[in-house]
């Protein structure tokens, strides 16, 4: 999906610190549907890195018969640190 991948021999201070916005919707087993916005710091190689971290921490919060989760609309922009 991304063009640069990384390994996890890379070392912390080759990452830099990107602030990561996006929608957040969450879909409760047989039930409500809900969205809310998020924003997290995240350390990364570069935006699209940054990007697909925030995607992957919610799609790895999702379970199967209980809750769902799905981000859109991300965007990262760095920081100054």
């Amino acid at each position: 999906m991304f063009d640069q991948e990384y390994d996890n021999s890379t070392k912390e201070q080759d990452m830099f610190a990107y602030l990561v916005t996006g929608t957040v919707e969450i879909s409760h087993y047989m039930g409500s549907t809900g969205t809310i916005e998020k924003s997290h710091i995240v350390y990364a190689l570069n935006e699209r890195d940054a990007e697909r971290k925030f995607e992957e921490y919610y799609n790895n919060k999702t379970s199967a018969y209980c809750t769902y989760y799905y981000a859109y609309n991300i965007e990262a922009n760095e920081t100054l640190f």
